[in-house]
């Protein structure tokens, strides 16, 4: 079942429960009045039995707090659904790279598709000199992008 339609159906079923509720005491108080008119105006019944001191309301307090909870809960589901969710980025896995290409799009791939020149230098065994050709290399073939930032570059996957 669709998430949202779940969402909803709870806080329908909340809904009504408390309608429910609310239409018993109303329904109650109605059957109390028209006991006291058949007792000519006398809220007091045989032994002594008043029926409006000795009404217990905690059964209808119950029902609408478990209303409100049932819509509560619908409510969260509902936001739970319509929360944005977090999207990953998805990478296109390049064909025909050497290994050394494939070691530094790996490197780039698990840091979220970013990093400095500088750091692929020193995850690798690989001078400054060597990183940067390969870096040509693979924006040759338009698998990255390199943005100067200061004394080095930012690595980009497109």
């Amino acid at each position: 079942m669709n998430q949202k339609v779940l969402a909803i159906s709870i806080i329908l079923l909340g809904l009504a429960s408390l309608f429910t509720t609310l239409n018993f005491k109303t329904s109650e108080d109605f059957l109390t009045n028209e006991l006291i008119k058949a007792n000519n105006n006398s809220c007091i019944l045989e032994n002594n039995y008043c029926l409006h001191t000795d009404k217990d309301y905690s059964t209808y307090y119950f029902g609408i707090i478990i209303g409100l909870i049932i819509i509560a809960t619908g409510a969260y589901v509902l936001y739970e659904y319509n929360k944005p969710k977090l999207k990953t980025k998805k990478f296109k896995e390049p064909k025909e790279l050497t290994e050394e290409e494939q070691e530094i799009y790996k490197l780039i791939k698990e840091s979220e598709g970013t990093i400095y020149q500088s750091d692929l230098v020193n995850k690798t065994e690989h001078s400054k000199v060597k990183i940067t050709r390969i870096l040509d290399k693979l924006e040759n073939k338009k698998i990255i992008e390199r943005k100067r930032r200061g004394m080095t570059n930012l690595v980009v996957l497109k």
